[in-house]
């Protein structure tokens, strides 16, 4: 889990705000939907916020892998919590708040529309790596709010629906098999 050391030392970066428009496949915020390893400076990052999925598309990046949906033109939301979710249902499974998850395990609630716009979350140590807002209510001018990437206490009440274990996000291939 070479990735772990750059998720913890993200930590602290505030959260950043999706204005619902398209996402762009580029190296902005809030979702950095775009492949290759150059990752955007920490000074970026706190000046601009970071999704939750944003987050995870830096932790793939940092790995060398692609973002999901980055590649595909008709995918509206690239990077997005659809996106993810496109990519991992293969591999999803319910999430049950008694288990103890496997280090690296994505907790993750897909998209439902622009006011659950769902989550994805990383189990470390028995604990989440995730960027998350307490509330939606109005944000700074620059888009961001605290408390943002974080390693907390697991959300055990019902929030998260699907699990992903270690090895399906952290391979190579982001296309799904035809359905």
């Amino acid at each position: 889990m070479s990735y772990i050391p750059y998720a913890l030392a993200l930590q602290g970066i505030p959260y950043g705000y999706w204005n619902h428009a398209a996402i762009p496949r580029d190296d902005s915020t809030p979702f950095y939907a775009t492949n290759g390893t150059q990752l955007p400076s920490r000074e970026k990052l706190t000046a601009t916020g970071v999704s939750c999925a944003g987050y995870m598309n830096l932790l793939r990046r940092h790995q060398g892998l692609p973002v999901p949906g980055v590649d595909d033109p008709q995918e509206d939301y690239p990077g997005g919590t659809g996106a993810w979710y496109k990519f991992l249902k293969p591999h999803l499974l319910p999430y049950d708040p008694q288990t103890k998850y496997e280090d690296g395990t994505i907790l993750f609630r897909p998209y439902t529309d622009n006011v659950d716009q769902g989550h994805i979350a990383l189990v470390y140590d028995g604990k989440i790596l995730h960027s998350y807002a307490y509330t939606w209510e109005p944000f700074t001018s620059a888009g961001t709010v605290e408390p943002g990437i974080s390693y907390t206490n697991p959300w055990n009440d019902g929030y998260f629906t699907h699990v992903a274990p270690p090895n399906s996000w952290t391979r190579k291939e982001v296309s799904t098999p035809s359905e």
